[in-house]
């Protein structure tokens, strides 16, 4: 996606949060705030969910985080999102907010209400609002994104509410437990082939003895979903069985090496930090270093907790790390 990101000088830390895809009238929307930037919140269409997207439209009156899309029966869309202000040396929470939103003009036609805001934990984020049956369903995020992380769920009869928390909440945590998978939260509901419901939603998978680190950060995972006298019930998230092991070799005589998405660069594309020229793979040492906003930086994500990478280094320093090999 091009348009109106507004990347380039967004802080670390910041940029691209928690986009939300919707479906409506053979149409895709991504909705998604661009933090710690002037940009704030995006919408971005396309008729086919590879592309191509649109350049965006920003959302005046949209200020907060984690946006959702969702549209009543008359076509009327709301976004739902957090209301967390990040300018400046400014750091507010309002909770869980709510506009009625023109996406053509880029613009909420109404101030922001408070909706439903949790148990009570902190940082209550990523709303995401649905309609199944006579209810409306909020379900968020509280708690933080660490140990504390949970899904929370409540009902009402209409988008604006009010609602009513599930007396279980949270209904899905990994807190004070010693499962595999912790930090679980920030899920979205979804309806699979068969007509059953699962919730796709964020977890980490700890190593050490007090599960305090993950080399591979946050992952995406699925659990199940129950519906109890109306009420979506989620099945604790289990790790599966482990896939096959895997092998990629990458080719540096291949002129489209990287193009493959698996590339990183740091705030700019990795053929601005990298050429390839006799099956060499070149990082040219501008003297920036990994504190920079910008430094010569290449790599690919860990897949697997435990993974092996080789490569034949050849420095030329201070100007040039060449790699070859796979």
């Amino acid at each position: 996606m091009a348009g109106p990101g507004g990347l380039a000088d967004v802080p670390t830390g910041g940029g691209v949060w928690a986009p939300t895809i919707r479906y409506r009238d053979g149409r895709f929307y991504v909705i998604v705030t661009i933090a710690m930037s002037p940009k704030g919140c995006v919408v971005y269409t396309a008729e086919d969910p590879a592309g191509p997207w649109s350049e965006g439209t920003v959302m005046d009156g949209v200020s907060g985080i984690d946006p959702d899309l969702a549209w009543d029966e008359d076509g009327t869309a709301y976004i739902t999102f957090s209301g967390l202000t990040l300018s400046g040396k400014e750091f507010r929470h309002n909770g869980i907010q709510q506009v009625k939103g023109d996406l053509q003009a880029g613009a909420a036609v109404e101030p922001a209400r408070s909706l439903w805001s949790g148990t009570g934990l902190k940082f209550p984020e990523a709303p995401h609002l649905y309609r199944r049956g006579d209810w409306w369903y909020l379900m968020i995020a509280e708690g933080g994104t660490e140990r504390g992380h949970a899904v929370s769920v409540a009902r009402a009869t209409s988008p604006e509410g009010p609602f009513k928390g599930h007396p279980a909440n949270p209904l899905l945590s990994a807190r004070s437990t010693s499962r595999p998978i912790q930090n679980t939260g920030h899920a979205d509901l979804v309806d699979l082939p068969d007509g059953s419901s699962a919730l796709v939603l964020l977890g980490m998978r700890p190593l050490g003895l007090t599960q305090a680190f993950s080399p591979l950060g946050r992952e995406t995972f699925v659990t199940p979903i129950d519906w109890v006298d109306g009420w979506p019930v989620p099945q604790p998230v289990v790790l599966g069985e482990p896939g096959p092991a895997f092998e990629e070799v990458f080719d540096f005589g291949d002129p489209a090496a990287l193009d493959h998405p698996g590339w990183l660069a740091v705030r700019q594309a990795p053929a601005d930090v990298a050429r390839l020229a006799s099956g060499h793979l070149t990082l040219i040492g501008t003297g920036a270093t990994l504190a920079h906003a910008r430094p010569v930086f290449l790599g690919r994500r860990q897949l697997e907790a435990e993974q092996e990478a080789e490569g034949e280094p050849d420095f030329a320093l201070p100007v040039a790390a060449v790699f070859s090999g796979s």
